[in-house]
């Protein structure tokens, strides 16, 4: 979504999942489903009100992406201090 919304070109990739034939799942189909709305919805507040969700971010918003996205002679291309090692 962001990334489409900085105007990168994005498609659609298939992938077709395998139904499991042996074992159990590992994952807490109620604790999945708590996560999932709980990152849905804090990702949907912080995009109408970043003033909010910044304040809890360890980085200001879209530093990480604009690092990335930029072509490598671009202004403001350096690499991002504070990006995980290795990642660039």
């Amino acid at each position: 979504f962001r990334l489409s919304n900085a105007g990168v070109s994005v498609r659609e990739i298939p992938i077709t999942f395998v139904d499991r034939v042996a074992g159990a799942s590992k994952m807490a189909v109620g604790r999945t489903m708590v996560e999932t709305e709980l990152r849905v919805t804090w990702w949907g507040l912080s995009l109408r009100a970043p003033g909010v969700s910044d304040r809890f971010r360890a980085t200001g918003p879209g530093r990480y992406l604009r690092s990335r996205v930029r072509p490598s002679g671009a202004p403001g291309a350096q690499p991002d201090p504070g990006a995980p090692p290795g990642d660039g």
